[in-house]
Formats: C-alpha cells, sequence, structure tokens
C-alpha cells in the first residue's frame, strides 16, 4: 500500500500484543530480504518475545502498535526504552502492505518523549533499509 491508507489507530502496546508484534517483525524482515534476494533466516521468535515483552513491561510510554479499525490485527508497532536522560528507539516495523502512508512517522511520534529537548534521542538503522535511515 502506498499513499493513503486505510483507517487505522494506535494504541499502547500491552503483553498481550508480544506475539503480534514478533509476527510483523519476522514478516517484515523477510519481505527485507525477499527484495533484496536475500536469503530468508530460520525465525527464532522466543529471543525477540522476552526483548519485546521486556520492553512493553520497563518502558510502556515506549510501546505502541498500529491496527486498522474495526480489527485486532496489528499492523505495525514502535518499542523505545529510556535509561537516565537517553532515549532509543529499540524497534520501529511496519508490514510490507502498510508502509509509505505515514503510519511510521505515527508510530515515532507516539513512541518519542513529550520533552524531546530534555532527552538525548537515539536510534541505529542498517544501510540497507533507506526507508528507515530517511524517516529518523
Amino acid at each position: 500500500m502506498s499513499g493513503r491508507l486505510p483507517p487505522y489507530h494506535l494504541r499502547p502496546a500491552t503483553l498481550d500484543d508480544v506475539d503480534a508484534c514478533v509476527e510483523v517483525f519476522h514478516r517484515s524482515m523477510e519481505a527485507l530480504q525477499a527484495s533484496r534476494h536475500e536469503p530468508i533466516p530460520p525465525r527464532n521468535s522466543p529471543p525477540i518475545a522476552r526483548l519485546f515483552r521486556h520492553l512493553i513491561e520497563h518502558d510502556p510510554e515506549g510501546a505502541w502498535v498500529a491496527l486498522p479499525d474495526g480489527t485486532a490485527e496489528v499492523v505495525g508497532f514502535a518499542l523505545a526504552n529510556r535509561r537516565g536522560d537517553r532515549w532509543f528507539l529499540s524497534f520501529l516495523f511496519i508490514l510490507e502492505s502498510w508502509q509509505a502512508g505515514g503510519m511510521g512517522r505515527a508510530l515515532l511520534d507516539r513512541a518519542l518523549p513529550g520533552d524531546r529537548a530534555a532527552w538525548r534521542l537515539g536510534v541505529c538503522a542498517e544501510a540497507i533499509q533507506p526507508v528507515s535511515t530517511s524517516l529518523y
């Protein structure tokens, strides 16, 4: 999907969203690998799920999910953590069919701290993800 997306909403992530976020993560990474004609590695979900669970439990203000209106399907998520005066975007993934319509920016805006001047902001992005690099 590009341009205008169907209606969707953002809400804080909960522990009940962990499995859906893991699925979005894997599907997004697999789409990226496929677009680069690279082999798709096997899924190793348990460690990712533990990490997502930790971030949602300990940094709930930085944990958000995106869902199409009228559904419970998670199509995107952002997970950020805060330690001291540092804010770090740990994950921001959106299903390929929901990209390029502003959802990433909306999730990032929700995950960012309100008083951005009081924080040191950080993110890592791989060079193979030019859309992510542009957004951040």
